[in-house]
């Protein structure tokens, strides 16, 4: 019965992705995905029955585009969400893993500067800072 439903909701979301893909490539961008949210009513009560609001979108979209390619094939965003949905903890685990991912990237193309020394010291009688 369980598997039953899924395959009904993954038919019915595949359907939805389908109408979302505006130029037809057979690939959802993260500009069709929102705007399937603030214009498909069915695609936002999916989307908001998975716990997912419109300010998480981008971030589940980063998630399933792997390969940075803007797009995503109807199937594994299909696939993808109902592994989110399913299974929790694996889920967060996989949130956890994107964050640190992402800041590792940021952190590794931000140049790095030395950090500038103070010239000022504590004064050793009063405790507080002095020049020097």
């Amino acid at each position: 019965k369980k598997e039953r439903f899924f395959r009904d909701a993954s038919r019915r979301l595949y359907a939805i992705c389908k109408e979302l893909d505006e130029d037809e490539s057979g690939y959802i961008s993260f500009e069709e995905l929102k705007q399937g949210f603030h214009n498909n009513a069915d695609f936002a009560a999916i989307m908001h029955a998975m716990d997912i609001q419109e300010e998480d979108l981008e971030v589940v979209f980063r998630m399933l585009d792997a390969d940075g390619s803007g797009d995503v094939e109807y199937q594994e965003f299909v696939q993808q969400l109902h592994m989110m949905r399913c299974q929790d903890a694996h889920t967060l685990l996989v949130f956890i893993r994107f964050h640190i991912t992402e800041i590792r990237n940021r952190f590794c193309r931000e140049p790095r500067t030395e950090p500038r020394r103070s010239s000022r010291r504590p004064s050793r009688a009063s405790g507080r800072w002095a020049s020097g």
